[in-house]
C-alpha cells in the first residue's frame, strides 16, 4: 500500500470528496471496469501513436461513457494540469482512500486465467471479513494466484515459483 501523501492522494482525496456517498458507491461499484477498459485504452497499439490532443479526447469520451459527471469533470481538470499520465495511479489511489474511510477490507486477486464462480466463492470464503474484492488476470503468472490484502501478500504464482528456482540455481552456481 503507498503512502497517503503526495499530489496524487490530493488528487484523489479532492475527487472522493466532492462525491455524495451515494456517487461514491457508485463510483467504487464501477471501478473494476473503469480500470479495465482504461488499461485496455492506454496499452492499445493505436492509442500509443496518437497525438496528446486525441488522446485527452478518448480520455473524456471514456470518462463520460462512464455516466459519472463529476469524474468527466475530474478526467477534464487532469488533463488541464497535464496529469492525465497519472489518472490508473489517482484511480487506485482513490480507491483505497474510499476503503479507508469507510474502514472496508480490500482483497485483490490475480490469477492466470479467469476464476470460476465456484473459486471466486472459495476466495471470499476464506477472506470472509473482507466487504471488498476485485480481481484480475495476468497470463504472465502461468498458474497459481497473487492475493493481496492490505499490507500483506500470499503468492502462490507458477511464476514466482520458478523465479525462486532460477535464483537459487543461480547462488548454487
Amino acid at each position: 500500500m503507498r503512502p497517503k501523501v503526495g499530489i496524487l492522494y490530493r488528487y484523489a482525496k479532492a475527487f472522493l470528496l466532492s462525491l455524495t456517498p451515494i456517487q461514491q458507491k457508485s463510483f467504487i461499484k464501477k471501478f473494476g471496469l473503469m480500470l479495465d477498459t482504461l488499461k485496455l485504452t492506454l496499452t492499445h497499439p493505436k492509442y500509443k501513436e496518437l497525438s496528446l490532443k486525441k488522446k485527452n479526447q478518448i480520455l473524456v469520451l471514456w470518462a463520460s461513457d462512464l455516466q459519472l459527471p463529476k469524474f468527466e469533470s475530474f478526467v477534464n481538470l487532469l488533463i488541464e494540469n497535464n496529469k492525465q499520465a497519472s489518472l490508473k495511479d489517482i484511480l487506485y489511489c482513490t480507491f483505497e482512500l474510499y476503503c479507508d474511510f469507510n474502514k472496508i477490507k480490500h482483497v485483490s486477486v490475480t490469477s492466470a486465467k479467469t476464476l470460476t464462480r465456484k473459486q471466486k466463492s472459495k476466495i471470499q470464503t476464506k477472506f470472509k471479513a473482507s466487504d471488498h474484492f476485485t480481481y484480475h488476470i495476468n497470463p504472465n503468472i502461468i498458474g497459481g494466484s497473487i492475493i493481496k490484502v492490505e499490507h500483506k501478500i500470499q503468492d502462490t504464482s507458477i511464476l514466482t515459483y520458478l523465479q525462486e528456482i532460477q535464483a537459487h540455481l543461480l547462488e548454487v552456481l
